[in-house]
Formats: structure tokens, sequence, C-alpha cells
């Protein structure tokens, strides 16, 4: 006789025990008693284990800052310079209510990596970028959200393309459903020059969510990666729908820039630089190169042999440009500078960054809440006074139960 058994969690039907047993004699009493035996022992550390993860589901205990994130997402949904700087105000203030909330780490690191991909801000703090993605890794080993952020911020930020892509390839193990997961892989994929990975990463985001209204981010990345494929005309035409959606998305302008030169078509590239150059008068070949972390150098040199696509654009000072984003070029004049001085030290940085937005600030004769200490080397440098009290004030105005299922956004709209 053979007795096959299943445990599924009521609340969620996730799947968390199952097995079969094998019994040979007569005596059903036998049978009962050994069948409980094995079952209960089988059973109690899966039980255990289920209340764990389940615990580990829950984003934060915290409502106050559960609520700061909820406010720094929805300013991050707008989209623009200023929303993205409110947005990274928030996710601070998230973390010093709650410094073990793994998500506003990762996502304020996006704060970060948007900023420098859309020429909203120029100089960075690396060692500060370095800790929230840190932290995000440590704290959200179970947090499909925080690790897939982590996982593109180290890849554009610290050129860690392979540990980039274990990182979202564990957020894609929590959660395989998660289109953002799917996208920045997609990108990442790229930088490592595996183009077909890539394509068909980004396809999959889009059937998971066809209808997200940041889809501008994956069809430029969709035309990044034909790009790399010396697949010009498609990357074009990715390019141009990222474009239509979103006008001045840069990494879509870089693209369709490019690939367009690259076609021979310089009414249509010179269309794109100047859009390009209404956003970032400063545009140059150094800028452009240090969006892509190549990993391959054939991904690097394969625009060497294009020496004359930049005189379209009337850039004298560039003897050879690298279109495809590679190696640095050489300049015969003053016509385009060095790479802007990166701060990379702590002492002299700020409670908030330069740019973080004003959407926590109130008038400076409104009296501070007290805050707890930091706790750890995780929390985030005390705030300003004013800063201070309007995170409590806000936090305290709304009593939304954090970590359950029906409150907490979908991740698939990032």
């Amino acid at each position: 006789m053979r007795i096959t058994g299943q445990l599924i969690e009521g609340v969620s039907g996730r799947h968390l025990w199952a097995d079969k047993f094998d019994y040979t004699g007569c005596d059903p009493f036998e049978l009962q008693d050994r069948l409980a035996e094995r079952v209960v022992g089988a059973m109690a550390p899966q039980l255990e284990k289920a209340e764990m993860d389940r615990v580990k589901r829950e984003p934060t205990g915290n409502p106050a800052a559960y609520d700061l994130y909820l406010r720094g997402l929805a300013s991050w949904n707008r989209w623009s310079k200023d929303d993205n700087a409110d947005a990274l105000t928030f996710f601070y203030a998230a973390i010093e209510k709650d410094p073990d909330f793994a998500t506003p780490y990762g996502l304020a690191a996006s704060c970060y990596q948007f900023a420098k991909a859309n020429g909203w801000h120029s100089d960075f703090d690396l060692q500060e970028i370095s800790r929230l993605t840190e932290c995000a890794a440590e704290l959200g080993s179970d947090d499909a959200v925080a690790l897939c952020w982590d996982g593109h911020g180290r890849a554009f930020f610290f050129n860690e393309v392979e540990r980039a892509l274990l990182l979202i390839d564990r957020a894609l193990e929590l959660d395989v459903n998660l289109a953002t997961a799917w996208q920045r892989r997609g990108w990442v994929c790229g930088y490592a020059g595996e183009h077909q990975e890539a394509i068909r990463s980004l396809e999959r985001a889009m059937r998971l969510d066809p209808l997200d209204p940041r889809v501008f981010l994956t069809q430029s990345a969709m035309a990044f990666a034909h790009f790399i494929a010396a697949r010009d005309q498609e990357a074009s035409d990715w390019a141009a729908k990222a474009a239509m959606a979103k006008p001045n998305w840069l990494p879509a302008l870089r693209v369709t820039i490019a690939a367009n030169a690259m076609l021979g078509r310089i009414a249509s590239a010179r269309d794109g630089l100047k859009a390009y150059e209404r956003i970032d008068p400063d545009v140059n070949i150094r800028k452009s190169c240090g969006h892509y972390p190549f990993q391959r150098a054939k991904d690097e040199s394969r625009g060497l042999s294009r020496r004359c696509v930049w005189r379209a654009f009337d850039r004298p000072s560039v003897d050879l440009v690298h279109v495809r984003f590679g190696p640095i070029p050489v300049v015969a004049s003053a016509g385009i500078g060095p790479r802007p001085q990166v701060k990379t030290g702590l002492a002299d940085r700020p409670s908030l960054p330069p740019f973080a937005g004003r959407a926590l600030q109130t008038p400076a004769a409104q009296a501070p809440t007290p805050t707890r200490p930091p706790t750890s080397n995780r929390t985030s440098p005390p705030p300003p006074s004013s800063y201070r009290t309007s995170a409590a004030s806000s936090a305290s105005s709304r009593n939304r139960p954090a970590g359950s299922a029906a409150s907490r956004p979908s991740a698939n709209r990032r």
C-alpha cells in the first residue's frame, strides 16, 4: 500500500511539504500510528520554516516607515527630476524609521541611478551608494524588489556585472513574475554582452506587465540590447518607441543618436543630439561612456571603424569617436572636458544627498520631534530637525497596517 500526503498553506496556496509512505503489513492500526508519526515528524520543521518565511515577507513592522516608503514610491513613479529627489528623501526617511526595512535601500540606490542616467545630477558619493546597495543585499535576501535594484546599482556604479546577475537571478527565484527584475536583468545582460538573453528577459518583462506606465524603461533597454548586437535598425526603432513615450529620456536618445548615425541617417542623428543637448548641454563622449559598464572588448571596439559619425554633429574637437560608447576618444581641444571629479568620502557628506528634494521640509520654527538614535551602522545619518519633524508628523497621520499583501504596491509597476 502507498499513501501520498501533501501540505498546502491555506492563505497563499503555497506548497509546504509532500511525501509518500509505503506499507506492506496488514494491521490498519499500526499503519495509522506509523503514518501519523511520519507526517508529524516531517511537518513540524516545515511549519516552523513557513512561519519564519511569513514574517520575513512582511516589509516592516513600523507603520510610519511603510507610510514613508509608499510616499516615496508615489514620487518615484511620477518620473521627473524633482520627484526623483523627493522620492530619495522619503526613502531615507523610511530607512531612519526602520533600519531593517530592505526595500527603501534598493529604491534609494535606484534614485541615484536614475539621476545619473538622465543627467539630473553629476556628482555622486560612491561610498554612500555602495552602503545602500550592500544593505539592500544584506537585509533583503528574501526581498525581490530590493535585490533587483541592488543588482543593477552594483553593475551601473561599480562595474560588478557578474555579481549583479547573481543578485537579480536570486530576485527571480523569489518572484519569477516580477517584471522589474526581468527588466533589470535585460540591462545587465546587455552589459555582459549577452544580447539574446537580454532580449528574452526584456520580452518577458513586457509580457508580464503590458500596461507598465514606465514602459519606456524596457523599450530603451531593448534598444540598447539590439544596438550592442549590431542590429542598428531594430535599435533605432525601439529607441524611437521609448522617445515617444518619454521624449526627455536620455538612454533612449543616446541609442537614437548612435544607431541613426551608424545607419547613415545624419539628419535624424542630429535631431537626437539637439534633443539631448536641451537636457544636457555639456554632452560628451566621456559622459556617455560612463553609463555602460561593458564587459567584452568586442562590444567596446565595434564602433572604431566609423570615424566620421560625430563629424556630422560638427564636433571638430574629437579626433576619434567610439560611437558604441566604448574607449574614450582622443580630445584635440578643450571642446570636451575631463570627467567631473566624484566625491568618495563620507566625512563631508550632508545628512541628505545634495540633490534630495524638499518633500519633507517644514518651517524651521516648528519644534523637532525626537527620534530614536541609530542602532547599527545601517542607519542613515541623522537628517535636519525640520526633516525629522515632517517625517514624524506625516507618519503619525496615517494608520495603514504594514506588511499586508493587500496594502503593498505592485512591484511590477516599477
